[in-house]
Order: structure tokens, then sequence, then C-alpha cells
């Protein structure tokens, strides 16, 4: 592989991981124009447990923000395991660490690993496929009293 291609390859798997980033971060904030931006408009969404199989950018995008409304959410992605099939696609397994506070006060954590396909568009590296695989979630009920703050 001459010096070229190899720079281009660690550019291009640098993209995928500030595409992801950005991913995390805009489901935590609610940034859902940022979200448009990062997937690819033919996205295909997979959550198992949650009966979630979607397709289509504006769909996701749409249901995601329906979904996670008054939802506090932290996302956390690590030790992305990055493959460059070709000059315009890739896959990703990351592993991940999520928390979500629901409005009644319920809470859940969830482990386990996002495995995914990127695809290069004009506009950069983008989110194609999505599946998120939960190897363990916790989930807690709402306290029986309010929190007293002293």
């Amino acid at each position: 592989m001459s010096d070229t291609a190899r720079l281009d390859a660690l550019e291009a798997l640098e993209a995928i991981r500030r595409c992801k980033a950005g991913y995390f971060r805009c489901i935590d904030t609610k940034d859902w124009a940022g979200l448009d931006v990062v997937l690819h408009e033919d996205i295909h969404l997979v959550v198992p447990e949650a009966g979630a199989d979607l397709r289509g950018r504006a769909r996701v995008v749409r249901t995601l923000a329906a979904v996670l409304d008054g939802v506090v959410t932290v996302h956390h992605g690590h030790l992305p395991e990055l493959t460059l099939l070709d000059e315009q696609t890739a896959t990703g397994i990351w592993a991940m660490d999520d928390e979500l506070w629901f409005p009644d006060g319920s809470a859940q954590r969830g482990r386990g690993h996002y495995h995914e396909t990127y695809r290069r568009t004009a506009d950069g590296w983008r989110i194609a496929a999505l599946r998120l695989e939960r190897l363990r979630l916790e989930r807690r009920a709402a306290p029986t009293a309010p929190w007293v703050v002293v």
C-alpha cells in the first residue's frame, strides 16, 4: 500500500469516528438537524429489544425525536473496530454504554454494541446501517417519594 493510500485510509477512519461522535452528541442534545447530517439518506436502523426496524433518514430522525421527547440521554461509544471495505464503504462495531432518564422518573442503562455500515457520500461519511444490540439492560422504576435536595 502506498503512503498516499495509507493516508487516505487513515483520513477515512478518522472521518467515520467523527461521524459517530456526532451521532452520539446529536442524540444527547436532541439536535435533530445535526443527526440528519450524520445519517445516510437510506439508513436502516434496527433495535431488536424495542421492536424497531426503520428505513430512511427522515423516518429514523422523526421516530427518534418522538421516542426521546422529554428523555435525558447520555451515550458513550468506545473501542471502535473499523474496517474499510473499499473507498466508499466501511463497517464498524462500537462498544456502547447509554443511560436514559424518562419524564416519569424511571431510568434505564444499557451496555452492548453498535454494529454499523458507513457509506461515503459527496458530503462525507454517513451511517448507512445501525443495529444496536444490548448485552445488558437495567431498568429502574420511578422513585416512590420525591427527591429531597439538602
